[in-house]
């Protein structure tokens, strides 16, 4: 989470950027700027990566077939949401 922007996640960054907010949000427990820092980094480069045209978030160039804008949108979401503790697993 040092540099998101330079990890090379080949086409799966969305995917990557949910499950790294969720281990923001659980390692919050033992290092509070771990989950500040790193989640805000996430928060900003999604919040980046939106169309501000039609709001969704768009499928790297190169993805596979089943990795389109649905997906990379659902995965924003989800992560963007943590926060707010909606999900069961995120409720204290």
């Amino acid at each position: 989470i040092q540099n998101p922007q330079n990890h090379g996640w080949g086409g799966h960054e969305d995917y990557s950027f949910f499950y790294a907010a969720q281990a923001c949000f659980f390692m919050k427990r033992r290092d509070y700027d771990y989950w500040t820092a790193g989640y805000g980094r996430i928060r900003d480069r999604l919040l980046a990566r939106q169309d501000p045209a039609s709001g969704a978030w768009r499928a790297p160039q190169g993805g596979r077939e089943w990795y389109d804008d649905l997906f990379s949108t659902s995965c924003a979401a989800l992560a963007l949401a943590i926060p707010y503790r909606i999900l069961p697993i995120f409720q204290d």
